[in-house]
């Protein structure tokens, strides 16, 4: 698809350890920020970025047991 945690398996890789270590959705934004991953445009992802990968990744894992 042409979804972000798709195309970039680093960024859906982080983002699971982040679900698993039971990060907030702010607390991922600020790490994403301070580890200086952009999305395709070049800019910080921005919360709801964030909400909707976390959303779909819970959905996958759901899907996946």
């Amino acid at each position: 698809g042409h979804r972000a945690e798709d195309k970039d398996p680093a960024l859906k890789a982080l983002l699971i350890s982040y679900i698993n270590q039971g990060l907030t959705q702010s607390a991922m934004t600020e790490n994403l920020k301070e580890a200086g991953i952009v999305n395709g445009k070049g800019k910080a992802y921005n919360k709801q970025q964030v909400q909707r990968f976390v959303s779909r990744i819970k959905l996958e894992i759901k899907g996946a047991s």
